[in-house]
């Protein structure tokens, strides 16, 4: 493989980019990173809210739905 595909791999610039073009990946490493966060909150809130996982009245349950939430 050649030194200027590993640098690409790795995200290492193989010239000047310019900001925009910058940005532009950042923005879509983030939007990937975001929807990653938000499909690993709908699976722990898919296994809190089982009922066969947490007692509808233990207060845990309440607290981590709430954080889930976006609560403090």
């Amino acid at each position: 493989m050649s030194q200027d595909r590993v640098r690409a791999r790795r995200g290492v610039s193989n010239g000047p980019d310019t900001h925009a073009e910058q940005a532009d990946r950042t923005i879509v490493k983030l939007v990937r990173e975001n929807d990653e966060l938000r499909a690993a909150i709908a699976r722990t809130r898919a296994y809190v809210d089982h009922p066969g996982n947490w007692s509808a009245l233990d207060p845990r349950r309440t607290t981590i739905l709430g954080l889930l939430d976006g609560g403090h």
